[in-house]
């Protein structure tokens, strides 16, 4: 004994401690990751029945080419530049952009809601309401949909 402590040689046993056991309060399982495709249809819950279909501006080659510009200026940052969801800010954000070349996507919803969408954003996501126009969301989706989701 040295100073009040026993040193024990080594390999020497030392005295046992039982080991304190506490109850342990049971969580429930954590719920899963609150998925994009969650967010829309979440949002779409709350849009107006009577939105449009159809796209008028789908075959407008002026529609197209202003969207065109407009995606690159304003979209191409998350969505890639090939509509993937892959742009060069996607990795920033803490849910990867829509896929706009994943054509369930294009069937899931309208124009209507799509607009609706946009104009509104997407809570549970990095989308927040469009500063775009209405008109510019147009030409948007009409280059989009000419584009990324002519299947």
């Amino acid at each position: 004994m040295v100073g009040g402590l026993l040193i024990l040689a080594c390999g020497e046993v030392g005295p046992t401690v039982e080991p304190v056991v506490e109850p342990v309060e049971v969580l429930a399982p954590a719920p899963p990751p609150f998925t994009h495709d969650d967010a829309i249809a979440s949002a779409l819950a709350q849009a107006p029945p009577e939105l449009p279909a159809e796209n008028p501006s789908t075959n407008d080659a002026k529609a197209v080419e202003t969207g065109a510009a407009l995606y690159e200026a304003r979209c191409a940052a998350c969505h890639g530049i090939l509509g993937d969801g892959d742009g060069p800010a996607a990795a920033a954000l803490p849910q990867r952009p829509a896929d706009f070349t994943d054509l369930s996507r294009w069937t899931a919803t309208n124009h209507g809601q799509k607009i609706w969408l946009l104009e509104k954003g997407i809570a549970g996501t990095p989308h927040a309401p469009s500063k775009l126009s209405h008109e510019e969301l147009t030409d948007v989706l009409a280059y989009v949909e000419s584009t990324f989701a002519a299947g």
